[in-house]
């Protein structure tokens, strides 16, 4: 999956989390305002992304000739792969 999509993947499901009404879509959208708070690396993805797309991005702190080898970034979190593996294990 291209790294454009996957951000796109995200902010659109931050949409979809804000538009739950109720306590559970607010706890979903503050969890995933956590986690993505948590993982700096995220931004750097999404500004990246922006780039990738012909958008102008201001301090964007990566060497120009670095930004077209992250088009296929994987953006997978820890947990999922961890959650994943154990999937694995169980039969």
């Amino acid at each position: 999956m291209l790294l454009v999509d996957a951000i796109n993947l995200v902010k659109e499901f931050k949409q979809q989390a804000n538009a739950v009404r109720g306590d559970i879509g607010t706890r979903v959208s503050q969890k995933h305002d956590e986690v993505l708070n948590k993982n700096t690396g995220f931004g750097v993805l999404s500004d990246v992304a922006r780039v990738l797309q012909g958008q102008k991005v201001e301090n964007l702190e990566l060497d120009s000739t670095l930004v077209a080898k992250f088009k296929f970034a994987p953006t997978t979190s820890v947990d999922v792969e961890r959650t994943f593996s154990n999937f694995k294990h169980i039969k």
